[in-house]
């Protein structure tokens, strides 16, 4: 489900959307699952963030996502059930070696609004982050 320039989308009943030029999709509902094995989701330039396959999802360089606020906690499904935690701490726990590499400022803001920041202008709108 990769298309050009980034265009997938979050499906509903989850009310999160990844703004234009991209709209990522993960499968409904809410439940932030990554579809396996292939990598599916890309984030446009400058980016070129990747979310690989399973218990190994990427987001790429250059882009250095940030985590920002206590309580943003989003949970990828199962086989990686990795976190992002509060507060700041940019961890994804384990058994899943992801990574959020380096230098493009995207900040997952507080709960239920998260946002990516420019110059990844992808954004995931409130209110129902999870």
């Amino acid at each position: 489900v990769t298309a050009a320039l980034c265009s997938n989308v979050i499906a509903s009943p989850c009310s999160n959307v990844i703004a234009a030029p991209c709209s990522n999709v993960i499968a409904a509902p809410c439940s932030n699952m990554i579809a396996s094995p292939a990598v599916i989701n890309v984030i446009a330039a400058p980016c070129s963030n990747v979310i690989a396959a399973p218990s190994s999802n990427v987001i790429a360089a250059p882009c250095s996502n940030v985590i920002a606020a206590p309580a943003v906690i989003n949970v990828i499904a199962a086989p990686c059930s990795n976190v992002i935690a509060a507060p700041s701490s940019n961890v994804i726990a384990a058994p899943c070696s992801n990574v959020i590499a380096a230098p493009c400022s995207n900040v997952i803001a507080a709960p239920s609004s998260n946002v990516i920041a420019a110059p990844c202008s992808n954004v995931i709108a409130a209110p129902a982050v999870m």
